[in-house]
């Protein structure tokens, strides 16, 4: 999942995204840099997301992680 040009995702942090359960963010690649997230890390706009989670569920997961990704707060 590539964090786009205006995603409410842009600027939360990892701790305030509702992932799903069986759903686990392993790193973010931000330009050349590989980022191990923590609960406090950012996402920025171009970050790409690297997530692990049961091969017959992941496009649903993506889905609700676009979906839900808009009640991050921000601050």
């Amino acid at each position: 999942m590539v964090v786009e040009s205006g995603s409410p995702a842009s600027g939360c942090r990892v701790k305030d995204l509702p992932l799903p359960s069986d759903c686990l963010l392993v790193s973010v690649s931000r330009g050349t840099r590989e980022i191990i997230p923590r609960g406090s890390t950012r996402l920025l706009e171009g970050d790409h997301l690297h997530i692990i989670a049961p091969e017959d569920r992941a496009g649903e997961i993506m889905e609700e992680i676009n979906r839900l990704t808009c009640y991050c707060l921000r601050g």
